[in-house]
């Protein structure tokens, strides 16, 4: 009979902190031994619009434009642009750590940017084509 784990014995052991941590620690050596299983998930969080086609790239390690021939592959019509502003500041720090850091001072230039300008989104869900951003003049 095999044996069954569970994550509290590797707590009470004092290998880890936490069964969080376990489990933390357990998916990340899962993905390791068989990263196909990043991309797919990375997919399924795509195609569910739980993230954006950055954070996909990102969490697969792959280029924005390989993650979007690898959509197109899988009969996924990408969506573009960020639907939300929290969206748009996750695709700036995942831009970040691809440019990363030769180019530091881009962060400040961005957060400057964004301190004189108010961005509004504009949303477009049926078709979702592109996501535009406009610029307004903060009257403050």
């Amino acid at each position: 009979m095999m044996a069954v784990w569970q994550t509290k014995d590797f707590v009470s052991a004092g290998l880890y902190e936490d069964e969080r941590a376990v489990v933390q620690d357990a998916v990340r050596a899962l993905l390791s031994e068989k990263p196909q299983l990043r991309l797919e998930v990375a997919i399924h969080r795509y195609r569910a619009e739980e993230i954006s086609l950055a954070k996909a790239a990102a969490l697969t390690g792959v280029s924005w434009e390989r993650m979007r021939e690898i959509l197109l592959s899988r009969g996924l019509q990408p969506r573009l642009g960020p639907e939300t502003e929290e969206e748009a500041q996750e695709e700036i720090r995942a831009m970040e750590r691809v440019v990363g850091e030769d180019n530091a001072g881009w962060h400040e230039v961005c957060r400057d940017a964004g301190r004189k300008q108010d961005l509004s989104l504009v949303h477009a869900r049926q078709p979702r084509e592109h996501v535009g951003i406009e610029e307004h003049r903060s009257t403050t």
